[in-house]
């Protein structure tokens, strides 16, 4: 999948606020280059520990590793 630069429009932003129940909505362009911004990412690369945490937030964790998939990739990926 090659990557393309494209801008919603109005209606189709509105769209998917109203289909995810989200507050906002941001697309990031350019977001790996080299030159500093007023913009930045965090990129977690460790485990995490989830004993840690209270109940109640462990269970939404498990929730969301049942839902969603994430796993480490390179900036080439992304960028690809």
């Amino acid at each position: 999948m090659s990557h393309t630069i494209s801008t919603p429009s109005y209606w189709e932003s509105l769209r998917l606020l109203l289909c995810h129940h989200a507050l906002f909505i941001r697309w990031d362009e350019n977001f790996d280059a080299l030159e500093e911004s007023q913009w930045w990412h965090i990129i977690k690369s460790e485990a995490e520990d989830i004993d840690i945490l209270s109940k109640n937030t462990r269970s939404k964790v498990r929730r969301g590793q049942r839902r969603f998939v994430a796993a480490p990739s390179t900036r080439k990926e992304i960028c690809d």
